[in-house]
């Protein structure tokens, strides 16, 4: 089981990922990115938002007796839960964040550059005991259907609960990345932008498992943007800038 660790404690490096600000422009793009991809899923795909969030019609009957219930279980941990700190923020704060107009821009821009992407399937079965290696495979080999697959394989679904951290999706994406062929690469003015737009598929995926906590994956990928990617993003002036600007534009994404 691959989970190493390069100098960042995993549980530090899980309170950082689920900690991040979630107004962040990175998290508000995975989030957004997230949720277009799950809306333009057949009904039968497994969603983000079908698979992580309680049916309305079974909800409602229960409003009353909840009510008293919640009540109770805030007033418990309004006890036992330490005091709030306000989340440090790093680069992604030097650079205004973009209006929600813009972010559906980006996004959109995302999306087209992923949706060009198509992975070629292997005839050689991978059956390796590396969790991470496996579940590049099954990424790469079902892409929405990973939700069913993974629980189906239960001893893969215990792994991935137990090894699920800001390490390991650091892992799982620079493999993911490594994996691609020089035909599955999509086409972009530099290769900065199809990275990001290939962190924000593979976080979009990893979201839907229900294995793990809701939004967990969209925190590390967040944090993952930021660590890698937010740093070049600034130097061109922005997410807007990167991705909205038009190609016959004079300057250039360097």
């Amino acid at each position: 089981m691959a989970n190493g660790s390069d100098g960042q404690t995993v549980d530090q490096a899980e309170q950082l990922a689920l900690l991040f600000p979630k107004d962040s422009i990175e998290y508000k793009l995975l989030l957004r990115y997230t949720q277009k991809k799950t809306h333009s899923q057949p009904p039968q795909s497994n969603g983000v938002g079908e698979t992580k969030t309680g049916s309305p019609t079974k909800l409602r009957g229960h409003n009353k007796s909840n009510k008293s219930k919640k009540f109770h279980l805030q007033k418990f941990f309004s006890c036992i839960q330490p005091a709030k700190k306000k989340p440090v923020r790093q680069q992604a704060s030097t650079f205004p964040s973009p209006h929600q107009g813009e972010v559906e821009q980006i996004v959109n821009r995302l999306t087209e550059i992923t949706d060009h992407v198509h992975f070629i399937t292997s005839d050689i079965e991978t059956d390796s005991d590396d969790v991470v290696e496996r579940l590049v495979e099954l990424i790469r080999e079902h892409g929405d259907k990973l939700n069913e697959k993974i629980e189906r394989d239960h001893m893969l679904r215990k792994n991935l609960q137990d090894c699920f951290s800001y390490t390991f999706f650091k892992q799982v994406t620079q493999m993911f990345m490594r994996r691609l062929s020089p035909e599955e690469h999509p086409t972009t003015q530099s290769p900065e932008q199809a990275k990001i737009a290939l962190t924000c598929e593979l976080t979009s995926r990893l979201n839907t498992m229900d294995c793990l906590p809701m939004n967990r994956a969209l925190g590390f990928g967040a944090k993952y943007l930021q660590d890698y990617f937010t740093p070049w993003v600034i130097e061109q002036g922005g997410y807007e800038k990167v991705f909205c600007t038009p190609v016959d534009e004079d300057e250039e994404v360097h």
